[in-house]
């Protein structure tokens, strides 16, 4: 199916999205949706262990965007995001980005 590009613009129009940045709106959907939606199936792990999302990021990608892509090893191979203390908050200061290792060390 070929598309007309009316999804990408309205896309790029509501969240300042773009072809290059489209897997850390995906991240944000999916941390949002991990910390607030009780249907998801993760949410134990996140929304239900009081796990919340820093006021600014709730609902304005860019600046979520804009701060995970300020921290050190931002689009390097082999790394994804990772909260520094499991038990605190999606908040700045206590994001990172880590190996799959330094992650599977880091759970508590």
């Amino acid at each position: 199916t070929k598309s007309c590009g009316c999804y990408r613009k309205r896309f790029a129009k509501t969240h300042g999205a773009t072809a290059e940045n489209a897997p850390d709106y995906e991240r944000w959907k999916s941390m949002k949706r991990r910390c607030t939606n009780p249907n998801d199936k993760y949410y134990h792990r996140y929304g239900g262990r009081g796990i919340k999302i820093f006021d600014a990021w709730l609902y304005d990608f860019g600046a979520f965007r804009d701060y995970i892509q300020s921290l050190q090893h931002y689009g390097e191979a082999g790394y994804t995001l990772d909260r520094i203390d499991n038990s605190k908050n999606y908040e700045p200061g206590n994001l990172k980005w880590s190996t799959p290792k330094e992650q599977a060390n880091n759970r508590g």
